[in-house]
């Protein structure tokens, strides 16, 4: 819109859509190269995770169905921002660089830790708890006709010099 001058008003008018829908046409249009399927599908683990209607295996299984596709889009987009020579951008897009090479599963602990005392870390560790999380490679193998991933986890907690408790799961 800075090269052409065009205002947000505009590109509603030519697009035919409301102003107010002009960040996501953006995304889809534009970033996803129109590729509506891969757009619903990321805005579906997005929404999900952002307002909490979908649990975290799902908001995974959602964002695992697009990920490297959609990685691809938005480097591209990147790519085309920065004006570089186009045998540079033809270097980058294609093997080995053409796949993200980090990504990974993530895994996040949520709680809420309650003491009667003000101190809750273990005896000469900062002033935080300390929480030791081993995890163990994940061993891939199909169930039902599906590929299953799980991923064993083993947490140990101190708090007060203590272990309070063990948690072996996936």
């Amino acid at each position: 819109m800075q090269t052409t001058g065009s205002t947000r008003d505009d590109l509603a008018s030519t697009w035919g859509v409301e102003v107010r829908k002009i960040d996501s046409e953006v995304r889809r249009r534009l970033i996803m190269r129109g590729d509506t399927e891969t757009y619903a599908t990321a805005r579906k683990a997005s929404d999900g995770f952002e307002h909490g209607f979908l649990g975290f295996a799902e908001v995974h299984a959602q964002s695992s169905l697009i990920r490297s596709k959609l990685a691809d889009y938005l480097r591209r987009s990147i790519l085309e921002e920065l004006a570089l020579d186009a045998k540079d951008t033809a270097t980058m897009t294609v093997p080995p660089y053409d796949k993200p090479g980090h990504l990974r599963l993530v895994k996040y602990l949520r709680g809420k830790l309650i003491s009667s005392d003000q101190s809750l870390a273990a005896e000469g560790h900062t002033p935080d708890p300390f929480l030791k999380w081993k995890k163990q490679r994940p061993e891939p193998h199909h169930e039902n006709r599906k590929f299953v991933l799980r991923e064993a986890s083993d947490l140990h907690w101190r708090i007060h010099g203590r272990r309070l408790n063990r948690y072996t799961g996936d």
